[in-house]
């Protein structure tokens, strides 16, 4: 229908009302938005921490698991299996699947594990979340996750205490 003037009639305020109620929803929006943020800047960084324990976590046990194939191979030939400083395939052909079915070659951040030993002590390396040696130098605890892990001789020399940033 047109009016008589041949100009379309006005539709009683429904284009005011449909801004008015979008006009509305912009502080639900942003307050939404807010929240959303707020919880992504609480969140992500503990899930990612979680991902880094749990990457050592299980760099722990590969490094006990493959100490504890070392020790038995050192009870049946008399000495742990001799290597220079170098990657732990280096030794996986003495060791595994006679004493470790699967030797894990890496940890849990895809670093090799490193080994040397002079058939009398033995040591297994992790170089921590960085992949390189250091940051620690002294054995005992440490709360970095860039810190190395040793396994030396049966047990834990440099190990995570505490909460791992």
């Amino acid at each position: 229908m047109t009016s008589a003037e041949g100009e379309p009639p006005e539709r009683d305020g429904q284009e005011s009302r449909s801004r008015s109620s979008s006009s509305r929803w912009m502080p639900v929006l942003g307050a939404l938005s807010l929240v959303t943020v707020l919880f992504l800047a609480i969140a992500l960084p503990n899930f990612l921490n979680a991902v880094q324990r749990a990457n050592q976590k299980r760099t722990m046990g590969d490094l006990r698991s493959v100490g504890t194939a070392v020790e038995a191979y050192a009870a049946d030939h008399g000495a742990y299996p001799k290597a220079p400083w170098g990657r732990l395939d280096a030794i996986a052909p003495r060791l595994s699947p006679t004493y470790i079915k699967d030797l894990p070659m890496t940890d849990g951040w895809d670093s090799w594990f490193l080994y040397r030993s002079d058939g009398k002590d033995y040591e297994l390396w992790s170089t921590g979340r960085d992949g390189r040696l250091g940051p620690n130098t002294a054995n005992g605890p440490t709360t970095s996750l860039e810190a190395d892990l040793v396994f030396a001789d049966g047990q834990f020399e440099r190990y995570p205490e505490g909460v791992c940033r």
